[in-house]
C-alpha cells in the first residue's frame, strides 16, 4: 500500500479528520444556528486568501529543496551536513523563502482583513441576522499572517525529507485543535472556536521550527550561501507561475461558500460550505500518498531513476484514487440516508446539508480531478510547468462557472459547472499533456546508466542511494 512513515502520519491525520470532521459538524448542527453556519464556513472560504498570498512557493520550495537535499543529511547535532556546494545552494534557498514570507505575511493581514470587511458588509447574508463576526475575524486574520510566514520552512523541512516530523506535528496540531474546539462550541464560543484552534496551529508550527528543527535552521543560516544559486532562474521561473495558478485555484476551490453567501444567503452558505468542506478533506486525504513523496520523486528525477519514478508514481496514483473513490462513495451514502430516514435528528442534520443530487455530482467530480491532481505532482518534481496555462484556464472556467451558474441557479449550478470542466477537460488534457512530457523529458535527459529499478523496502528509494 506504499505507506511509509510520514505517509501514515498523513494519512493517521487526513482520517482524523474525517470523524473529527463529524464530530464538528454534529456540534455546528446543534449549536449554532443556520446563519452562524453559514458564517463559519463562509469564514474560512475567505481565509483560504492564504492560499493565494503564498505566492504558489509551498510546493516549489519543497521540490527545489529536495533536489539539493539528495546529497545531504542530518547529522547528531541536528544540524545540515553532507556536500558543501548543495549545502549553500540550500542555505540560499532558505534565505530568500524566509524574505518572501516575511513581506506576505505583512502585506496578508491588512489586504485580507480589509476584503473581509467590505464582503460581509455587502453581501446578501449579513442581511439576515445581527452576528458579532468582526472580533474573531480580525483574529484569524492575524493568526494566518503567522502562519503564513512559518509555512515556507515546513516545506523546507518537507523538501529535507523532514516529512514525517511535520507531518506528526500536524497530527498533534490536528487533535489538539480539535479537542478544543469541541469544548468551546457547547459553551457558547460561536465564531470564536476557530481561533482557538488556530492559537494551537500557530504554536506547534513554532515549537516545531523554532525547538525541534532550531539546530538545523541555524546551521542553514551561518551557511555562506551559494553564489552560484539563481532564484531568478531556477525558482522564480516555477513560482510566478504557481502563484497565479494559486489565485486561479482559489476561485475553483474556495468561491463555492462565499458566492452562496453573497446571492443566496448563510442558511445556503453553510449548506453548501459543510458538504464542500468534507469533501475537500476526503481529497486532500488521498493526496497525502503523493504529497509525503515529492521529495523522494525529487530525488528520482535528479538520480535519472525513472523506472523507480514511474513504479512509485503509477501505483500511489492507484491506490489513493481508489480510496478516495471508496470513501466519498461512502460519505454520499450518508447523506442519501440522512434525506432518507424519517428521524428528527436526521430531519435536522439533512436539513443542514445539500440535497443528496447535488452531493453526488460535486462526489464525483472530486474523485476524477483527483488524477489530474497525482500528474500535477509528476510533472512538477521536474522542476518544470507545462501546465501552467492549461491549469489557469481550467481554474479560471470553474471559478467563472461556479460564480455564475451559482449566483442563478444554487448549489446545483455550481456543482453543474464544477463536474461540466473538471470531467471533460482536466481529466483527458492533464493526461495528454502527463504522457507528453514524459517522453520529451526522457529523450532528451535518458536515464542513467544503473540499476534504478532497485528499491528498498520502506522508503521507496535505489538501493544505490
Amino acid at each position: 500500500m506504499e505507506v511509509d512513515r510520514a505517509t501514515f502520519y498523513a494519512l493517521v491525520l487526513r482520517f482524523w479528520q474525517l470523524p473529527a470532521g463529524m464530530v464538528t459538524t454534529l456540534l455546528i448542527v446543534f449549536f449554532f444556528s443556520p446563519e452562524v453556519q453559514g458564517y463559519y464556513y463562509t469564514i474560512l472560504g475567505l481565509l483560504a486568501l492564504q492560499t493565494v498570498a503564498e505566492l504558489g512557493q509551498q510546493f516549489v520550495i519543497a521540490s527545489v529543496a529536495g533536489h539539493e537535499w539528495a546529497d545531504l543529511s542530518i547529522n547528531s547535532q541536528g544540524s545540515a551536513d553532507g556536500d558543501r556546494h548543495a549545502l549553500g545552494r540550500l542555505a540560499a534557498l532558505s534565505r530568500i523563502v524566509s524574505r518572501w514570507s516575511a513581506l506576505a505575511a505583512l502585506l496578508f493581514v491588512p489586504a485580507v482583513g480589509g476584503i473581509g470587511v467590505i464582503f460581509f458588509s455587502l453581501s446578501q447574508g449579513s442581511q439576515e441576522r445581527d452576528i458579532s463576526w468582526r472580533g474573531p475575524w480580525y483574529c484569524l486574520v492575524m493568526l494566518c499572517g503567522l502562519s503564513l510566514w512559518l509555512a515556507p520552512r515546513l516545506a523546507l523541512l518537507e523538501g529535507c525529507g523532514q516529512t514525517r516530523s511535520v507531518h506528526k506535528v500536524r497530527l498533534a496540531q490536528a487533535v489538539l485543535s480539535n479537542l478544543l474546539v469541541w469544548t468551546c462550541i457547547p459553551l457558547g464560543a460561536g465564531l470564536w472556536a476557530p481561533v482557538f484552534a488556530a492559537v494551537v496551529k500557530a504554536l506547534g508550527e513554532l515549537a516545531l521550527i523554532k525547538l525541534a528543527y532550531g539546530p538545523f535552521f541555524r546551521s542553514l543560516r551561518q551557511t555562506a550561501p551559494s553564489k552560484e544559486f539563481d532564484w531568478s532562474g531556477e525558482v522564480w521561473p516555477l513560482q510566478w507561475r504557481a502563484a497565479v495558478q494559486s489565485l486561479f485555484a482559489y476561485g475553483a476551490w474556495q468561491l463555492f461558500t462565499p458566492v452562496m453567501f453573497h446571492y443566496h444567503g448563510a442558511v445556503i452558505a453553510g449548506q453548501m460550505g459543510l458538504v464542500w468542506n468534507v469533501l475537500c478533506v476526503l481529497q486532500n486525504a488521498a493526496m497525502s500518498w503523493m504529497e509525503t513523496r515529492v521529495w523522494l520523486f525529487s530525488q528520482y528525477v535528479s538520480k535519472r531513476s525513472y523506472r523507480a519514478l514511474d513504479d512509485v508514481f503509477v501505483r500511489l496514483t492507484l491506490i489513493s484514487t481508489a480510496a478516495l473513490a471508496a470513501i466519498v462513495a461512502g460519505f454520499c451514502g450518508a447523506v442519501y440516508f440522512l434525506a432518507w430516514w424519517d428521524h428528527p435528528w436526521a430531519e435536522k442534520i439533512s436539513g443542514r446539508l445539500l440535497l443528496p443530487e447535488t452531493t453526488a455530482w460535486l462526489g464525483v467530480a472530486v474523485v476524477l480531478f483527483h488524477v489530474p491532481r497525482c500528474q500535477t505532482v509528476f510533472i512538477r518534481v521536474h522542476k518544470r510547468d507545462p501546465l501552467f496555462a492549461l491549469a489557469s484556464l481550467g481554474n479560471a472556467a470553474v471559478g467563472l462557472c461556479v460564480w455564475q451558474l451559482g449566483a442563478r441557479f444554487g448549489p446545483e449550478g455550481a456543482a453543474w459547472g464544477y463536474l461540466a470542466v473538471r470531467g471533460a477537460f482536466n481529466v483527458p488534457v492533464w493526461t495528454w499533456v502527463c504522457f507528453h512530457f514524459r517522453r520529451q523529458w526522457r529523450q532528451k535527459f535518458p536515464e542513467a546508466d544503473r540499476n534504478a529499478g532497485e528499491r528498498d523496502g520502506l522508503g521507496g528509494l535505489p538501493t544505490e542511494l
